[in-house]
């Protein structure tokens, strides 16, 4: 066995080689060309694809380009790479007139207005989603102008077409508005302008008004109770018109006795008209006989003195302050007048007292009095019956009242007409207090002095009759003529 190769052998084997070599040449140079079968039948594919396609064709049949080298990014926007053609195709073309951008495979996009349905065509948003102009196969985006998306639907736009206080409506017609408005020839019309003072409304009739007007007959009408029950008509600031058988006077109703007393029964708001029976008009005023005789009188008039008609309709005059308060209501010589604190006897003398006959703790000057409730004189009776009897004003003959004759005196005093300005035996009745004091020495019983009672000139047995005012009531009593009380004197007019 031979251990290797002879150069001649060498030389032989290599000279053999190059002659395989070039027995194989030509068809290492000529392009690929076979035959293949396929379940169509036979296929002939080949690289020789220039002429049938293009350059960018690599590998192809008769039919088709298999291989394309062709860059996709060299077609235009709405164009895409065909493999089997090698070329750039329009997407209209494949996908129809409205695809805008495709693949090979399906279309991409279509124009606004329209989708992609399940099979890659573009179908109008209007006929899936009524009024729809943007969407996608699943919802509406954007609404056609003067529609918004509520939901998934497109509805009419009621602020746009028919103003902000639409609320519901149609593409042609607003048919609801926001509270305080009215729908009214086909826009929404505030209540306010339909109505004056009105908030809520409907085209015809006001159904509720502002704070300080009340709802009548489907307007808005001032609320005239807050000047009372009684009136019927009024501006803002008063009443203009009252019910029947009440007046007006300064923007108010009231009545004719309110006016002019109880007994006026017809009246205009200055004067009274008519008066009730026994009483008769004069000056606009309904007055008693008694009345008038002491509107005519002119000597009771004046700080010292007042009219007063007892209960049986007779005019007296009295003074209406105590005897001894004023120079006027001077006491006469015959008396003893002395300090609060003085003693008297009162068995034996006629005695008054003068300075604080009330308690300084116990009084005031409540009631606008003119004097004191403390500073008040007070006397025992035979100093009251002879001051009385003694008293010369005007020329008359002056006396103690008798008790029948002061039954009405209360309502002539202090916090009610004013007058005869007796003080009250307790506090808070709109009159002077003065209470009882303990300065009235000989005194029986107590010392005590009571400014609050007068003395009458109407016996009781061995005692005297008096009123005391007490809590704004005329209350009748009797005494020991031995007491200290307040003095007052009348005579006949």
């Amino acid at each position: 066995m031979k251990k290797g190769f002879s150069v001649l052998e060498l030389v032989i084997s290599l000279m053999v080689i190059a002659s395989i070599i070039a027995a194989f040449t030509p068809l290492i140079t000529k392009k690929f060309s076979s035959t293949i079968f396929g379940k169509g039948g036979k296929v002939n594919l080949t690289t020789d694809c220039t002429d049938k396609f293009n350059e960018f064709c690599t590998l192809c049949d008769d039919k088709r380009c298999i291989r394309c080298t062709l860059d996709p990014n060299t077609c235009a926007g709405d164009q895409y790479k065909d493999t089997a053609s090698c070329t750039c195709k329009d997407c209209k073309e494949t996908y129809g007139e409205d695809c805008e951008k495709c693949t090979e495979k399906k279309c991409l996009t279509c124009p606004d207005g329209q989708y992609l349905d399940s099979d890659n065509n573009c179908q109008l948003c209007s006929d899936k989603f009524t009024n729809c102009a943007i969407c996608t196969i699943d919802k509406c985006a954007v609404c056609e102008n003067n529609y918004i998306l509520n939901g998934n639907d497109c509805i009419a736009d009621c602020n746009t077409l028919f103003g902000p206080n639409c609320t519901n409506c149609t593409i042609n017609a607003c048919t609801a508005c926001k509270n305080g408005y009215a729908l009214k020839n086909g826009t929404c019309q505030s209540c306010s302008s339909l109505f004056s003072n009105c908030t809520a409304c409907s085209a015809s009739t006001c159904s509720a008004c502002k704070s300080g007007y009340t709802l009548k007959n489907g307007k808005c009408e001032i609320d005239c109770s807050k000047f009372g029950a009684n009136c019927t008509s009024c501006t803002t600031s008063a009443c203009t018109a009252c019910k029947s058988g009440f007046i007006l006077k300064n923007g108010a109703c009231t009545t004719c006795s309110a006016l002019f007393g109880s007994n006026c029964t017809a009246c205009t708001s200055d004067k009274c008209m008519a008066c009730n029976s026994n009483y008769t008009l004069y000056n606009g005023n309904c007055l008693t006989d008694c009345e008038i005789k002491l509107t005519k009188s002119t000597f009771c008039t004046g700080n010292d003195f007042i009219g007063v008609c007892t209960t049986n309709n007779k005019p007296l005059c009295v003074t209406g302050k105590n005897m001894g308060n004023s120079i006027t209501l001077s006491i006469p010589s015959g008396v003893s007048i002395i300090n609060a604190d003085q003693n008297c006897d009162t068995e034996t003398q006629k005695c008054c007292w003068k300075g604080h006959t009330a308690s300084l703790y116990n009084c005031n000057n409540d009631g606008g009095s003119t004097y004191s409730g403390c500073e008040r004189t007070v006397c025992n009776w035979d100093a009251a019956d002879y001051i009385c009897k003694n008293f010369k004003a005007g020329g008359k003959n002056w006396r103690l009242a008798k008790i029948d004759e002061m039954e009405s005196w209360a309502k002539y005093s202090v916090g009610k007409a004013k007058g005869l300005q007796l003080c009250d035996d307790s506090p808070g009745y709109s009159s002077a207090w003065c209470d009882r004091s303990n300065s009235c020495l000989g005194v029986s019983p107590y010392n005590n002095c009571y400014a609050s009672h007068v003395w009458s000139g109407s016996f009781y047995y061995s005692n005297v009759y008096y009123y005391e005012l007490n809590e704004q009531n005329w209350e009748k009593y009797a005494a020991e003529k031995t007491s200290a009380f307040s003095v007052r004197c009348v005579t006949e007019l």
